[in-house]
C-alpha cells in the first residue's frame, strides 16, 4: 500500500464550489425567513440555528469531508416539505411564500451538486490524502 500522506490536497471542482456557494446563499435566505417570521420569535431562533448548520456544513465540505452531504440533504428535504406546506395557508405572504420556495429550489439544486460524480471524486481524493 502506498504512503499518500504526503499528497497535496486537489483542489475543489466547480460542482463543489457550485454547492458551497449555493449552500451559504441558502442559510443567508433562512435568515431572511426567521426575520420574516419576527413576530413569532421561535421561528427565528429556529431558522438562524439552522441557517449556522448549513453554512458550517458546507464550509465542512469544502475542506472535504463527507458527512456535511447527508446532513444538507436532510435539510434539503425538510426545505422542499415546508415548501410544499407554504402553500396549504391560503392567507400566507406571497413574498414570505415565494423565498420559502426559492429556498426549496436552491436547496434541490444544491443538494444534486452534493452528488455529482465530480464531487463523489473530490470527497474520495481528499480523504485519501490525509
Amino acid at each position: 500500500m502506498e504512503n499518500t500522506q504526503n499528497e497535496p490536497r486537489p483542489d475543489p471542482p466547480a460542482s463543489v464550489t457550485a454547492a458551497v456557494c449555493s449552500w451559504t446563499v441558502l442559510g443567508g435566505l433562512m435568515v431572511v425567513l426567521g426575520f420574516l417570521q419576527l413576530p413569532v420569535f421561535i421561528w427565528t431562533i429556529a431558522l438562524s440555528a439552522v441557517a449556522l448548520a448549513v453554512v458550517l456544513g458546507a464550509v465542512k465540505l469544502r475542506a472535504g469531508f463527507r458527512g456535511p452531504r447527508y446532513g444538507l440533504s436532510l435539510v434539503a428535504v425538510a426545505m422542499a416539505l415546508t415548501a410544499m406546506s407554504s402553500f396549504t395557508y391560503p392567507d400566507r405572504d406571497p413574498v414570505n411564500a415565494a423565498l420559502v420556495l426559492l429556498v426549496a429550489v436552491g436547496g434541490a439544486v444544491a443538494t444534486v451538486l452534493l452528488w455529482l460524480p465530480a464531487t463523489n471524486r473530490y470527497l474520495r481524493d481528499v480523504r485519501r490524502s490525509r
